[in-house]
């Protein structure tokens, strides 16, 4: 059993770094780099916080989903 013990965690740990790339990919592409862009176009002086991008990032897609599913409401009817 000690190598199907080895195999199992070997697993796990390709399935663990291959969902943090994932991750990262996601949140670092689609919610940072949004976030970044929209602050750049309000105020292009100062360069934007990660932390920043972030919140902004993730307001956007949070409002573009919101309005998706209200745009699908009420043309499906």
């Amino acid at each position: 059993m000690p190598l199907g013990d080895l195999a199992g965690d070997a697993i796990v740990g390709v399935f663990r770094v291959l969902g943090r790339i994932l991750v990262e990919v996601f949140f670092e592409l689609l919610i940072k780099s949004t976030g970044y862009a929209l602050i750049r176009m309000i105020k292009p002086k100062p360069a934007p916080s990660e932390t920043e991008s972030a919140i902004v990032g993730l307001l956007f897609w949070l409002a573009v989903g919101i309005g998706g599913y209200y745009i699908y409401q009420a043309t499906a009817a």
